[in-house]
């Protein structure tokens, strides 16, 4: 059962922003759905194209194909090899073992990692043999855990295939001799201390590869004086692709056939700390300033990064000589030495080389500082506008994908400056941290987060991070953001002149870094959170601005996801000893369904830990019951109970280790007898609903009798909420004839209220697919408890109100009717008792006589006052079109 609001309550307690599906963060609901892979279009890296293949291709190939124990490998590699076109390369050369076999195998490869969801779990939902290919993989991204890739592929009923590459050396990984992993070196390729093949690429391929590129790029002429020299110097001088068309950038400036030049040219492209910025010097101003905006904008979709280079043209660099005129896909090509555009379905613009953005901003910094700052205003311009409404390019902002990852791209340009110069990006990053949008903030808050990645430090060779940087500036934003007079308040002015929001500007800072220590809590191996994260949202948790407490919703989701067992055993004071993040003086209210999605997200990878703590809590609450609880208040113990029954909502049943549905079930039932609470008692209804709801078949047989006998308003309370959940499923539906909005709809007897809900809908009701609610309480009618079955029945009443207004307005809209729209609120006519006794004396000839579903359905629409002709026929055709012969 979803936990998705379309309708406005007056009676929420644990008032929920957070749904499986998305995070309603202020103003922005942000997505945290699964990875997201895109196939791959395997004949780019066919050797018959530009695609150079390394002699040990075929080694590679038989290695997997022979793996017992998981056919998964993990490459790591020398500065100049291209790892993420190599892994592309094998899944076209495994592809073609399938296809020899007579079989099929689909290629994806992996665009973005989730927040919430692993890669693992992703994985064994696949339903078809798969070749996964995971390039510039990280720790963080696999959950710390590489080895349980490895053990989806080997359990899996499909043909599974992982192809990993990584540009951070094997020790910065907790498995670096596992026997998945591969390095390539400059001899060849090795695997666990053993030369398997020597050389990477064949001397023969390396000069066809020379000759093809002569002609390309208009040095035929030199071709047999370059293949004569070159021929000494391959290998060991020159021994990839891409430094062979390094090289030829720097001789087609200055072609000569003296042998001393061309060999000083090559020896330019050995100098890996200088590489990149050599090979931008070497370019004229206008493709110096060509390379820039695609070292900037590493990772947007290919139609998004034209419209920005133009802005930046236009915005950013005017007063700079030289700019580049409007470009196309002819300009880039010449440039694509150190990038490439992936091939698939969304093809992104992509480096080729470890840190590529970060070396490459590093290495002319000195000469392109001015340039490179002249772009970040823009780029919290654009990280702004991508949460606009109005946002009008369509290439740039055209739906919710494309902004994510123009925010997403946008953050890794802060991050990777901050690296070597925080102080020019803070102030910037200050910007974006006093947006009122979450979106924006978290373009801030994904910065700073990322600094505790660890990247590989150009000067010595070892991996390295700017930790320290990251908690010294969230420290000292969290001491300004308590100061009245501060530059936070003047940095929210800049922002925003017409500044009407009752917000503090300086609340705007404290949820931004509360967003950042919770994307900061990924960079840490399971339950071995940092004890600053720790201590710095602990503090949070005193804060009474509204913005603070939906931002520490979101954070506390990331945290416990990523460390169930560390942060849940120190999520709640039991001893009073304050050493925990919540009180009994602390609105945990405001947290408990952060807390369940939390550990429900947790629970895909460590079931044990979450079952575990759920237990305890369990345990706690049932020693310590009041014998006499206090009706007017929430207890600390109380408001505990309600997040495990929130929590057991939320589980996964199939996947339990030792909190079977049986025993979740069986713990509701003893909570529902002893508990006595109003504020508690419709919530275990409720997550008991939910469990009939997903896993009917189990709890009709063995939990029958857990639903007991209800009053009326609990009976409503209850198709209210599967009235949520209808009109989320409702909205889902496409394929109509029209689409309709309900707004401003008063529904139920609490006069909660409908805002705006827009469905599609069709002229023949029969047409209209069920939605799975409908489908659910279709086998509810059928049930031996008859409390269920009016609760079935009660819901499909409301349903029925929802579609009267509905065929109202497309009979509207068939009328042409115009300015009929009703502009105030809509509330259901009460039919008066005159009306209604004789609408009764009507019903047995609507549905007819001696049926128990008859019979329970005629006694609650008496009760209803809002029930009038209209609303039964809808009723009727509802039912009879589902097979419901009443």
């Amino acid at each position: 059962m979803s936990s998705y609001s379309a309708i406005d309550s007056k009676n929420s307690v644990f008032g929920s922003t957070i749904t499986a599906e998305s995070v309603h963060v202020g103003d922005t609901r942000v997505s945290v759905g699964k990875p997201v892979f895109s196939d791959i279009d395997l004949g780019a890296y066919d050797i018959s194209g530009a695609y150079v293949s390394p002699r040990f291709t075929g080694r590679m190939v038989s290695e997997i194909m022979g793996m017992k124990m998981g056919r998964m490998v993990a490459i790591t590699g020398f500065y100049g090899f291209d790892k993420a076109g190599f892994t592309k390369h094998l899944a076209f050369k495994l592809a073609e073992e399938w296809e020899r076999a007579g079989k099929a195998i689909a290629a994806k490869e992996c665009l973005f990692t989730s927040d919430y969801f692993g890669i693992a779990a992703h994985i064994k939902e696949t339903k078809e043999d798969c070749i996964f290919v995971l390039n510039n993989i990280t720790p963080k991204d696999v959950n710390h855990n590489l080895a349980e890739l490895r053990g989806v592929a080997l359990s899996h009923p499909k043909e599974i295939i992982i192809l990993v590459s990584t540009d951070l050396p094997r020790k910065s990984w907790k498995d670096p001799n596992a026997d998945y992993w591969f390095t390539i070196e400059l001899d060849g390729l090795h695997h666990r201390g053993t030369l398997l093949a020597k050389e990477v690429y064949s001397k023969n391929d390396l000069l066809r590869y020379l000759l093809l590129s002569c002609a390309h790029i208009g040095l035929a002429e030199y071709k047999d004086k370059l293949k004569e020299v070159l021929s000494k110097l391959i290998p060991g001088e020159l021994d990839t692709p891409e430094q062979i068309s390094l090289f030829l950038d720097f001789f087609a400036k200055a072609p000569s056939e003296d042998e001393k030049t061309i060999r000083e040219q090559v020896a330019k492209t050995k100098q890996k700390d200088r590489l990149i910025s050599q090979w931008f010097n070497s370019l004229d101003e206008s493709k110096r300033l060509i390379v820039l905006g695609m070292t900037l904008l590493e990772g947007v979709y290919d139609d998004q990064f034209f419209p920005i280079m133009q802005r930046f043209v236009d915005e950013a660099w005017q007063p700079f000589p030289e700019c580049p005129a409007a470009l196309d896909y002819a300009d880039l090509n010449p440039l694509l030495h150190f990038f490439s555009f992936t091939s698939g379905e969304s093809s992104t613009l992509e480096a080729k080389f470890p840190n590529q953005r970060y070396q490459t901003l590093l290495g002319i910094w000195e000469n392109y500082r001015r340039r490179i700052t002249a772009t970040l205003p823009l780029m919290v311009k654009l990280a702004a506008q991508s949460v606009e409404g109005s946002a009008s390019s369509w290439e740039l902002f055209g739906d919710k994908r494309k902004r994510s990852r123009l925010r997403d791209t946008i953050a890794e340009v802060f991050s990777d400056i901050g690296r070597f110069s925080p102080l020019v990006v803070e102030p910037w990053l200050l910007q974006l941290a006093v947006h009122e949008n979450a979106g924006v903030q978290m373009v801030a808050a994904k910065a700073m987060a990322r600094w505790r990645e660890a990247f590989e430090d150009p000067a010595g060779g070892e991996a390295a991070s700017k930790e320290a940087a990251l908690f010294e500036l969230l420290k000292n934003w969290h001491e300004e953001s308590r100061q009245s007079r501060s530059r936070i308040a003047q940095a929210r002015a800049l922002l925003n002149k017409d500044d009407t929001s009752r917000n503090s500007p300086t609340s705007y800072v404290r949820a931004t870094i509360l967003l950042t220590l919770g994307f900061a809590s990924a960079y840490d191996e399971s339950n071995a959170l940092h004890k600053e994260i720790f201590d710095l949202v602990k503090k949070f948790a005193k804060d009474q601005s509204f913005l603070v407490i939906n931002r520490l919703q979101y954070t506390l989701r990331l945290l416990l996801r990523n460390h169930p067992r560390q942060v849940g055993d120190r999520l709640f004071d039991f001893d009073e000893t304050g050493e925990a993040i919540f009180n009994s003086l602390l609105p945990l209210e405001n947290y408990a369904y952060s807390i369940a999605f939390g550990l429900a997200d947790a629970h895909v990878d460590y079931p044990a830990d979450v079952e575990d703590l759920l237990e305890e809590w369990f345990s706690y609450c049932r020693i310590n019951r009041p014998r006499k609880p206090d009706l007017e208040k929430l207890s600390f113990r109380e408001k505990i109970l309600c997040t495990v029954a929130i929590t057991y909502k939320l589980l996964d049943y199939d996947q339990t280790v030792l909190l079977k549905l049986d025993q979740a079930a069986d713990n509701l039932d003893e909570l529902r007898q002893n508990e006595h609470h109003p504020l508690v008692r419709p919530l275990l209804l409720e997550v008991i609903l939910s469990l009939y709801e997903r896993y009917f078949d189990d709890m009709e047989a063995r939990h029958s009798k857990s639903i007991p006998n209800m009053d009326v308003k609990e009976r409503k309370r209850a198709a209210f909420n599967l009235l949520n959940t209808y009109l989320y499923e409702r909205s889902q539906l496409a394929g109509g004839d029209y689409e309709v909005e309900i707004k401003n709809f008063f529904t139920g007897e609490d006069n909660d209220i409908i805002k705006g809900q827009k469905m599609e809908s069709w002229r023949n009701l029969e047409d209209r697919p069920l939605t799975g609610i409908e489908e659910v309480l279709k086998k509810w009618l059928a049930s031996t408890n008859e409390t269920l079955m009016k609760i079935a029945l009660q819901a499909f009443i409301e349903f029925s109100k929802i579609e009267v207004v509905e065929q109202e307005k497309i009979n509207d809209y068939l009328d042409q009717k115009e300015g009929d729209e009703r502009e105030g609120a809509f509330k259901l006519p009460a039919y008066d008792d005159n009306v209604r006794k004789g609408l009764w004396a009507n019903v047995l000839n609507f549905f007819g006589a001696g049926n128990k579903i008859r019979d329970n359905l005629s006694a609650l629409i008496k009760e209803d006052p809002n029930m009038g002709k209209e609303q039964m026929e809808v009723l009727k055709e509802k039912l009879s079109a589902m097979g419901i012969a009443i």
